[in-house]
């Protein structure tokens, strides 16, 4: 995530009926979203 921030990328996330999610500031994610962004950031550099 740091390092998206830092490329000042922005990603846009959809549901399963496409449409835009809800967004948060990274100060008030939940245990469960912090697992989340660390798996994602753990997918960085995967092009799917």
């Amino acid at each position: 995530m740091k390092n998206l921030l830092c490329q000042k990328r922005l990603y846009l996330v959809l549901d399963l009926d496409h449409t835009l999610l809800n967004s948060t500031q990274l100060m008030h994610l939940t245990s469960e979203e912090e697992y989340l962004k660390g798996r994602a950031d753990s997918l960085s550099g995967i092009i799917l």
